[in-house]
């Protein structure tokens, strides 16, 4: 059985490559998914894979983190069982890409490609 569930961590979270072990566990644990910095200073993202696997990550979001991370508390959301994956790796979304590549090749955001292109210069991007 599969089963999803978004997340979000607040703490001393961000600067502490919080991003980087969170897609390692996960990877480790064949759970796939997203994670982001969020402008609030928290992390959030998103779990999908075998009950047993995601409640490991689950724990691991809660108790563990990185090692120079902080965790003050994890709260999850919108937990459910799914019949498939939604996503096809465990992703880390950075301000300046588009939403995490779905299964079959969608990403997770269709408002994304609304906004029109991407054009980077030597200091932002922007868009037209």
């Amino acid at each position: 059985m599969l089963k999803a569930v978004n997340f979000e961590v607040f703490g001393k979270v961000q600067g502490v490559f919080f991003r980087k072990h969170t897609r390692e566990n996960s990877l480790k644990r064949n759970v796939v998914g997203w994670v982001k910095n969020t402008a609030r200073g928290t992390v959030e993202g998103s779990l999908q894979g075998k009950c047993d696997s995601v409640d490991s990550m689950k724990r691991w979001l809660q108790t563990t983190g990185s090692p120079k991370s902080r965790i003050d508390r994890c709260e999850f959301s919108d937990e459910r069982s799914i019949d498939a994956l939604d996503y096809v790796d465990f992703t880390i979304v950075r301000e300046d890409m588009t939403a995490p590549r779905k299964a079959g090749g969608a990403t997770g955001k269709a408002s994304q490609a609304k906004k029109g292109p991407t054009h980077t210069t030597s200091k932002h991007t922007t868009r037209k």
